[in-house]
């Protein structure tokens, strides 16, 4: 049985974990994993992506006409990394506003808010679009989490090539921990739900374990976790 591969990665670093021991995951025809040469998947959008986004915030294109050109856009990319020699495929995260906020705002128990001051980031002197998460309820995995059938989407379009392996990036549990205790500005809920914060990282640890096999149940055998804060919280 191939065993899958989970990746934690950190700026400027790639850490892999196996999540089932043995020896390293060889798959027919594949190069071995971890690579020595990898990226975290996420890519520039199109102009053409960007303006199908914006028509369809103003209402000028339904969701499913901005699918299609997600769908041709990703196709695209797909074949640019083959090109570029890449041998661990993504979809550029390219139906994404936020890396994170995305993946996080679709788990049970966690929704996506406007902020009145703003999402707390510049980038450059620019600041991030207005947009948050918090925890309104317990947390849990959501097994109808719509990233999984993205994934069906990419490992259709990567796998006929028995040398590629189609290749996805989730935010590490630790971008829950950083939205709702560095990021949300008195509008965090999460000491009414949990009295006992220990109880969170049960629900947490729990639901990542989830995430896991849910992704391993799809056929998913490379998964990484994108993760951008952990010197902020070796501080505590």
């Amino acid at each position: 049985m191939n065993r899958p591969f989970v990746s934690d990665a950190g700026k400027g670093a790639f850490l892999y974990k196996k999540l089932i021991g043995g020896d390293r995951m060889r798959t027919m025809d594949k190069k071995e994993i971890p690579f020595t040469v990898d990226h975290v998947g996420s890519f520039l959008r199109s102009e053409r992506l960007k303006t199908a986004r914006e028509n369809f915030s103003e209402g000028n294109i339904t969701k499913e006409q901005l699918r299609v050109i997600e769908n041709e856009e990703i196709e695209n990319l797909i074949e640019q990394e083959k090109s570029a020699g890449l041998h661990g495929i993504t979809d550029g995260e390219l139906r994404r506003s936020f890396w994170h906020l995305d993946f996080l705002e679709h788990l049970n128990g966690v929704e996506g808010y406007v902020p009145e001051g703003g999402y707390n980031q510049k980038f450059h002197g620019k600041a991030a679009p207005s947009y948050n998460i918090r925890v309104t309820g317990r947390i849990s995995f959501n097994k109808n989490h719509p990233f999984l059938e993205d994934f069906a989407f990419l490992k259709d379009k990567v796998e006929s090539d028995e040398s590629l392996i189609a290749k996805v990036s989730v935010p590490s549990p630790n971008m829950i921990l950083r939205q709702e205790l560095l990021a949300n500005d008195g509008n965090s809920r999460i000491h009414q739900i949990y009295s006992d914060l220990s109880s969170f990282y049960h629900d947490l640890s729990q639901t990542y374990k989830e995430v896991i096999h849910a992704y391993y149940e799809k056929d998913c055998r490379y998964l990484q976790f994108d993760d951008t804060n952990w010197a902020v919280f070796s501080r505590y």
